[in-house]
């Protein structure tokens, strides 16, 4: 898991941001390194969480209160677990889409979903 530790270290000076996204594969684009230079209150932190990390063994401390965006999900299985893991660090609400699946701890989880 990676940008997770500067989250943790922000919230503990008072920062916290409208949300934060979770990446759940290799980020390319190295969100979770760039965010911690904007501190602008529309700006999402982002962490990346590898496949091969176990969701129930993670430090999401960074979640709590917040409301979670996690993407790049391949397994529904592990993106339930990760959901529930978050959900569990006591995030103000995850939402989770992994390929048709989309799980909202507020509104329920809808498998198949396809826009209209």
């Amino acid at each position: 898991m990676k940008g997770h530790d500067a989250l943790i270290a922000l919230r503990k000076q008072g920062f916290k941001p409208a949300g934060v996204w979770v990446c759940h594969a290799k980020d390319h684009s190295l969100g979770w390194a760039s965010w911690q230079k904007f501190r602008g209150h529309d700006r999402y932190p982002e962490v990346e969480i590898l496949p091969a990390e176990v969701p129930e063994l993670l430090d999401l401390r960074f979640a709590m209160g917040l409301v979670v965006h996690v993407s790049g999900m391949k397994e529904y299985g592990k993106a339930k677990r990760l959901h529930k893991a978050l959900v569990e660090a006591k995030a103000k609400r995850v939402i989770t889409v992994c390929g048709g699946l989309i799980i909202d701890s507020e509104l329920g989880e809808w498998d198949g979903y396809v826009p209209q």
